[in-house]
């Protein structure tokens, strides 16, 4: 099932809600009892909860960055024809260093931009922080099987899988989905 949180600060006021991300972790842990870790980077902070289904290794734990540095993503779904994009991709010159589905996601990104939706089976949401950029791109699946509950203002953009995860981050109770 996994667990994402993420907060994207827009301003030092934004980046004060960065210490509640460690507590994401833990409010998330019983959607992903594998593994659990945030990161916090200078205009983000990210928090997963992992239940390993498709590459079970550690190389697909998140938050995943790239070997780049560039992209850094947190992500919940599955995506059914990750096997035929990873080989599109590969064509393209694309490396892969796991066996998941995460980083065909990143790689799907990278190579189509937003239209990499277009090309997904499967259901999901995700957080995806483009660091040369400075920019986020965030997704849930056409159907909305995968939760994904979002908050923004001035100061920061944040989601998350749990509205109660969500209220956390904000203090807020107006929340849209």
């Amino acid at each position: 099932m996994c667990g994402i949180a993420a907060i994207i600060s827009f301003n030092d006021k934004g980046k004060e809600r960065f210490s509640r991300i460690a507590k994401c972790t833990d409010l998330l842990k019983h959607r992903g009892p594998d593994y659990q870790k945030h990161i916090i980077e200078s205009n983000y902070a990210m928090a997963h909860a992992r239940l390993s289904i498709i590459d079970l290794s550690e190389a697909s734990n998140q938050p995943f960055t790239t070997h780049d540095n560039r992209f850094t993503i947190v992500y919940n779904g599955e995506i059914f024809n990750y096997k035929q994009l990873k080989s599109e991709l590969k064509q393209c010159g694309h490396n892969f260093y796991t066996e998941g589905d995460v980083e065909v996601l990143i790689n799907l990104y990278k190579e189509h931009g937003k239209d990499c939706l277009n090309r997904i089976n499967g259901f999901f949401s995700f957080l995806l922080y483009d660091k040369e950029t400075q920019s986020f791109f965030a997704a849930r699946d056409r159907y909305g099987v995968k939760p994904f509950y979002y908050y923004a203002d001035e100061n920061y953009f944040t989601c998350s899988s749990e509205l109660r995860t969500l209220k956390y981050i904000t203090d807020c109770n107006v929340i849209n989905k």
